[in-house]
């Protein structure tokens, strides 16, 4: 697995109050073939708010990210999210 990209990502964080805001959070993104693994880069607690396991994993099929979680993946918008800027800075292939 090769690390190809660090990325800040707005991810979506319930507060005290059940109130949902977004909050930057750090993701180390690694390749393995045609498999992506995004590792968010906080601790326990934050990940645990935040809602994030301790990788996401996804590939892109038709061009667009597909998680491996299947379709109710509660993080795809996070995955959109990453998987826009991968295309962005030209980091995919095979798409």
């Amino acid at each position: 697995m090769e690390k190809i990209a660090s990325f800040t990502i707005e991810v979506p964080y319930r507060t005290p109050g059940n109130r949902i805001i977004n909050k930057n959070i750090d993701f180390d993104i690694f390749k393995d073939g045609n498999h992506y693994t995004a590792a968010p880069l906080c601790g326990l607690e934050e990940r645990r708010i935040a809602s994030l396991p301790p990788e996401l994993s996804f590939e892109f099929k038709n061009g667009k990210p597909l998680s491996s979680r299947g379709i109710k993946e509660g993080n795809i918008e996070v995955i959109n999210r990453i998987a826009g800027l991968l295309k962005e800075h030209d980091l995919i292939n095979g798409t």
